[in-house]
């Protein structure tokens, strides 16, 4: 991958240039503060990036399992992000958890028993609220 952001044009392989867009985007305090400034908006675009990561992650598998375990403890585990996620944009946030869900099923992250409980809670608690 050619990284062009600087004066000088370096290459990264797929692996790093994949993960800093990861940790410099959906696991950096200030982008996600940013992107919920837009409220429904906002959570709609970050759940986008969950699916693009998935398809990323299918095609070139490249992405360890660490990097879902952290976007777990961000977006599931924080229960303030988490709440006004939900209160946002509810579809879209049941959107990011059927992504982590997924992630799982294919065999991209080996989630913790405490992780996978705190995601099929955070599903269930969405998915009660939208039927409602």
């Amino acid at each position: 991958v050619a990284d062009t952001t600087g004066r000088d044009i370096r290459t990264k392989d797929v692996k790093a240039a994949m993960e800093k867009g990861i940790r410099t985007r959906l696991l950096n305090p200030k982008w996600i503060e940013g992107m919920m400034r837009h409220d429904y908006h906002g959570v709609q675009q970050i759940s986008r990036r969950f699916e693009n990561i998935i398809g990323l992650t299918a095609t070139t598998n490249q992405i360890d399992s660490q990097i879902f375990s952290e976007l777990e403890k961000c977006y599931v585990e924080d229960e303030k992000l988490k709440e006004r996620m939900q209160k946002s944009n509810r579809w879209a946030y049941l959107n990011m958890l059927n992504r982590l869900a997924e992630a799982g099923n294919r065999g991209y992250w080996q989630p913790t028993d405490e992780e996978m409980e705190r995601l099929q809670r955070a599903y269930l608690e969405t998915e009660g609220e939208i039927e409602q």
